[in-house]
């Protein structure tokens, strides 16, 4: 399934104030799950090329960044429709690690902090791109990053410091990170002047049930978002004894619906791993059951992964920015999901993946009193629970 580029026509109002933004001035843009940001970060590009051309008459230095692989898989198709080549659109981990491959002498990867794999040592590498930068060896005209708020506030920083204009698009209420970056510190970082922080209020992807039902999820000072698809059906909550019933119950579904797009959310690689085996002895053709591989896996390389109908397997981490025509979410019983800040936004992630179908499992009666069980059953009238 393609992401869906929005033509103007089709934008509603507060879409049509972002996309007419001036683009020689820095913006943050804020809104919840499935209103647009991603595709309104794609118009941006689109406008950055064509107006820095016409006025300047030469091509721009653009950075278009994300935070997952997935995503960017999910948007590599498009990059060429919207003016940029592929050096210019890439992932935040894989960006930082080109350059220091690529222009930090001695240097095969970005410095870690002690002991960790994956969190950076800003302390160093803020003056390394910086010196990049006043020898003229690292500038952008303009960088867009989207799903910000999983990044560190140090590159927000650094990338305003080496680029003439920035955007950032981000949701707090999606800040699945413990690192991740606050709106209120980017428009304090990037922004100079009042006014630079639009927000959108309106959903375009999600039925008006699941929408209704992932504000369980969400910071109750928020204003709600209003669900463009009005109606649809309410996310079904569903006991599977062993991972064989989920994925004999995905497996009908996939096959009532072979033109679906199916996300299906777990907690670790080995569920990831098991649950993905049974699919395919499960499915009629293999071919349409994938699992997503991580960077960090030995299979990395052989991984065959895409959005084309069929059912796809992922972990909690990677879903930030995606959507689903149906989407399921066979343990939230497992401990995955607790009362953390953190682990809420990957609830409210999981469930607004979902445009139209939506479904909740569980394995133990014994947790229907723990969170988030007791949470979903106590909204009776935002969820059936199939018995």
């Amino acid at each position: 399934m393609a992401a869906n580029i929005l033509e103007f026509d089709e934008l509603s109002r507060d879409q049509v104030i972002v996309n007419n933004l001036a683009i020689d001035e820095n913006y943050v843009v804020t809104g919840g799950p499935g209103s647009g940001k991603t595709m309104l970060a794609l118009l941006r590009a689109n406008k950055i090329v064509e107006e820095h051309l016409d006025a300047k008459g030469e091509e721009p230095s653009v950075l278009f960044i994300v935070y997952n692989r997935p995503l960017y898989t999910y948007l590599c198709e498009h990059v060429e429709e919207v003016g940029l080549s592929e050096d210019d659109f890439n992932t935040y981990h894989t960006w930082l690690s080109d350059i220091y491959k690529s222009k930090v002498p001695g240097k095969k990867s970005a410095p870690k902090m002690p002991g960790e794999k994956w969190v950076h040592d800003w302390e160093t590498i803020v003056p390394d791109l910086i010196k990049l930068y006043d020898q003229g060896d690292l500038y952008y005209d303009y960088i867009l990053v989207d799903e910000a708020q999983i990044v560190p506030i140090e590159l927000i920083s650094v990338l305003n410091q080496i680029s003439d204009h920035m955007t950032v698009f981000m949701d707090k209420n999606q800040t699945v990170l413990a690192n991740g970056s606050d709106p209120d510190e980017v428009v304090n970082e990037i922004c100079n002047a009042p006014g630079r922080r639009k927000i959108l209020q309106r959903n375009h992807r999600n039925s008006e049930a699941i929408l209704d039902f992932s504000m369980l999820f969400r910071d109750k000072r928020d204003q709600p978002e209003e669900a463009i698809n009005k109606g649809g059906i309410k996310p079904e909550l569903k006991n599977y004894g062993h991972l064989e019933d989920i994925a004999e119950d995905i497996a009908d579904y996939a096959s009532d619906h072979p033109t679906e797009v199916i996300g299906v959310f777990v907690d670790d690689w080995k569920q990831r791993n098991d649950l993905f085996q049974i699919l395919k002895d499960t499915c009629d053709s293999n071919g349409s059951v994938q699992k997503y591989v991580s960077m960090r896996e030995k299979a990395f390389w052989y991984n065959e992964f895409d959005f084309e109908p069929g059912i796809k397997v992922l972990h909690h981490w990677v879903m930030t920015g995606l959507e689903f025509d149906s989407v399921f979410v066979p343990r939230v019983d497992s401990g995955f999901f607790d009362e953390t800040d953190q682990k809420r936004s990957m609830l409210l992630v999981a469930t607004t993946r979902a445009r139209t179908n939506l479904v909740l499992g569980y394995e133990n009666d014994d947790k229907r009193n723990e969170y988030p069980l007791n949470k979903i059953l106590g909204a009776h009238d935002l969820v059936v629970e199939v018995t």
